[in-house]
């Protein structure tokens, strides 16, 4: 062989082998590698695995991984099937639904209709403090066709009843291990998700291990989650940036701009939760809507989003309907501005044209919420308003407001549901859930609700709830403040995230791990 011809073929060679190394690497990066441990960081402690309570979104990260139910809500709210494997809407009032064969709990007994009964009942059941309880009371009956397919009869048509089956708090049960024994839902579970409750050390951690028989092929990827609660946001990310975890929910927002230029680290954000004032409308000065509103027109947003959220938040001056909803109202989207004139004005007719006394409850330990109420109450006080801050830590916050037991206080929250009934979650006269403004009821806001409810045509709920909302605006028994940014730290080489409803729901189904399993002991 001539020399030039060798040159040539060891070109060649040298080529081929390198296409081989990058084929193997590409082939590695597009793998998706199966096990390891993935630690995350909550916000808090996970004290309560009750799944069809609404108790915080430390939680909710638990429980999301514990149980399913027939429908699951994607990133748009739109609805996909999960324990069910179809429906069908045979009238305005009638839905049958069909079950995946198979599916197993994890305690292995598969899922049944009589399941399905059992855990929608248990809903109905006033007893049960149940978030999803006032949505249930529609069901009229719920029929066991057969093992596999269910009957369920509403009293009257309900336009929002299968979004409210899509919520996490529509969970499925067992009905066997139910009454096999007393449960203490709060410490228990027998759910079908993709992890099973391994140990649980209150207010130190919980550790989920993979669910071998979970019926969606493939799936989990991980072995083990272990939750860990961090009180302190900047403890927080030291623990990530340290390794000592791998993920952290609610980063602070003075750290985002590093995360984004960390090669080690990775982001990912998206429209969250909102920040309000709650008030106890049944203690003086807040019972009457003209201080309620002159407070939120004291109240610059502005400011707010950009020294509590370093500009990751917009000022939330309308309704809780978002832009983009089918039933978004362009024209209250301002409703509130920043104007200490007409606050004053307001306080006035109100009987208080020297200002007050007051107290604003915050929780200590997560700093958007006391930093929040700091700008507030300095803002506040150029109106009259003399506002002294009570700092606690989070559950106490959450005891005192079950008790009624604040004057106004900061507080955290989604801007609504999927589908704008869920205001009935707040408001309704039956509801219970945790957030409901104390001592708040109005026939006029209850009237709409039903009417909204029962109403099928998309273009007259849209007219009823811009009536409702008008209304609501006017009373004020929340006032919105700023739409924050909801952000997620993590390690670079966790893959598999999406950001779904604020993150909590349905999250642990792609986590993985872009590294070989064997680079992940523990």
């Amino acid at each position: 062989m001539k020399r030039g011809t060798r040159i040539v073929a060891l070109i060649m060679l040298v080529a081929s082998c390198l296409l081989v190394v990058e084929s193997a690497v590409l082939a590695q990066d597009t793998e998706i590698h199966r096990g390891g441990t993935l630690i995350i960081a909550l916000a808090g402690p996970a004290n309560s695995l009750n799944p069809f309570r609404s108790t915080g979104a430390s939680n909710r990260w638990v429980k999301g991984s514990l149980y399913e139910g027939l429908l699951q809500l994607g990133p748009s709210a739109e609805l996909y099937p999960e324990l069910a494997e179809s429906w069908q809407r045979i009238n305005d009032t009638t839905y049958v639904f069909h079950l995946r064969h198979g599916v197993k709990f994890h305690n292995g007994l598969e899922v049944t209709a009589q399941d399905v009964k059992f855990s929608y009942e248990y809903i109905m059941n006033p007893k049960s403090g149940a978030y999803l309880f006032s949505a249930f009371q529609a069901i009229k009956g719920i029929k066991v066709n057969d093992d596999y397919t269910i009957t369920i009869t509403l009293k009257y048509p309900y336009a929002p009843f299968l979004t409210y089956l899509g919520y996490q708090e529509a969970p499925v049960s067992s009905k066997v291990w139910f009454e096999e024994a007393k449960r203490e839902l709060a410490s228990e579970e027998m759910g079908t998700g993709p992890f099973k409750l391994e140990s649980r050390e209150v207010g130190v951690k919980t550790t989920l291990v993979k669910f071998n028989q979970f019926h969606v092929k493939g799936e989990p990827y991980l072995d083990k989650v272990i939750f860990v609660p961090y009180s302190d946001a900047d403890a927080r990310m030291n623990a990530l940036k340290l390794k000592e975890v791998d993920f952290v929910v609610y980063p602070p927002y003075k750290d985002w701009a590093e995360i984004r230029t960390n090669p080690d680290l990775r982001l990912v954000s998206g429209k969250g939760s909102a920040m309000s004032i709650y008030y106890n409308t049944s203690v003086k000065p807040f019972n009457d809507p003209r201080v309620r509103r002159a407070i939120r027109y004291a109240i610059n947003p502005e400011v707010i989003a950009k020294l509590v959220f370093y500009g990751e938040a917009q000022p939330f001056n309308g309704p809780m309907i978002p832009k983009g909803h089918w039933a978004y109202n362009k024209d209250l989207s301002e409703y509130f501005s920043y104007n200490p004139t007409k606050a004053k004005a307001l306080l006035v007719q109100a009987g208080y044209p020297n200002g007050f006394h007051a107290t604003l409850l915050c929780a200590s330990q997560y700093a958007m919420h006391y930093k929040t109420g700091e700008i507030v109450a300095e803002q506040l006080s150029k109106v009259g308003i003399k506002v002294k801050l009570q700092l606690l830590e989070w559950s106490v916050v959450n005891q005192h407001k079950l008790l009624g037991n604040y004057e106004f206080m900061i507080q955290g929250g989604y801007a609504l549901g999927p589908d704008p009934d869920s205001y009935s979650l707040y408001f309704g006269p039956d509801a219970t859930f945790w957030a409901k403004p104390v001592g708040f009821n109005d026939p006029e806001l209850s009237r709409l609700l039903e009417e909204g409810r029962v109403t099928t045509d998309r273009d007259k709920r849209k007219v009823i709830y811009h009536q409702y909302e008008e209304r609501w605006l006017e009373l004020s028994p929340w006032n919105r403040l700023v739409w924050r940014t909801e952000g997620f730290a993590m390690r670079s080489d966790v893959k598999g995230f999406k950001f779904i409803l604020g993150g909590l729901d349905q999250w642990t189904y792609g986590l993985r791990w872009s590294l070989p399993t064997m680079w992940l002991d523990r």
